[in-house]
């Protein structure tokens, strides 16, 4: 087979893709190793005060390591889908993979954002009670959880995944997700992606809108 312009670019910009996603996966992990389980935290040695190894900060770098793996192992897995697979069964594969990683991705992101709240706001006045911060952090990996478990099923991911044997690639994966499924999938990963991303936002700058309304009243002359 004789490959185009066209083919030869997207072969090399995805693999281009996979090996950046590798790279910083594995310094992201070596990094954190080097933090959490040396003791001269080379890492975080250029720092004037390290942070102390709590089970808060280790929590958060762990999450952090979560949603770094889940999003780059989802890019490998993507580029695989739409470049290297050889059948229906491989493409099933690593359509499912991407799924499940991207959403491992998210979860790991969206926690350690809760978990930034405690760790920001945790002693202050202003801040969160912990009952609160668990149940967010439950509800979203409940949400994630279903909404993967909606597509993940052998048939139902079956019906919409399928070879498009007329695109750049001999065998590339394709999906064309068909009502009902559609009115589920697509606006359930939009919105609730909007949703977690603005109420992270909100919950980020409420406590300091809080705290600087606060300080004014303080300030103002009495009457």
């Amino acid at each position: 087979m004789t490959l185009d312009a066209a083919e030869v670019f997207l072969g090399v910009y995805m693999i281009v893709l996979c090996l950046n996603a590798a790279f910083w996966l594995v310094y992201h992990c070596r990094k954190m190793y080097q933090d959490l389980y040396t003791t001269e935290r080379a890492s975080v040695a250029r720092r004037k005060n390290a942070p102390p190894l709590d089970f808060t900060y280790k929590a958060m770098t762990w999450l952090t390591t979560i949603g770094a793996f889940g999003f780059s192992v989802a890019v490998i897995f993507g580029t695989a889908a739409h470049t290297f697979v050889v059948g229906k069964k491989s493409c099933l594969f690593t359509v499912g993979a991407v799924i499940v990683c991207w959403q491992l991705g998210k979860a790991g992101m969206f926690l350690s954002y809760t978990l930034r709240l405690e760790q920001v706001y945790g002693q202050s006045a202003f801040g969160y009670s912990r009952r609160a911060l668990q149940v967010v952090a439950c509800v979203v990996v409940i949400y994630l959880a279903a909404l993967t478990a909606l597509i993940i099923p052998g048939q139902a991911m079956a019906d919409f995944v399928d070879i498009d044997r007329d695109g750049l690639f001999p065998y590339q994966c394709t999906s064309v997700v068909e009502p009902p499924l559609s009115f589920v999938i697509g606006p359930g990963i939009l919105l609730g992606d909007l949703v977690m991303t603005i109420g992270s936002i909100v919950a980020f700058v409420m406590p300091i809108k809080r705290l600087q309304k606060s300080m004014q009243q303080q300030e103002a002359p009495s009457a």
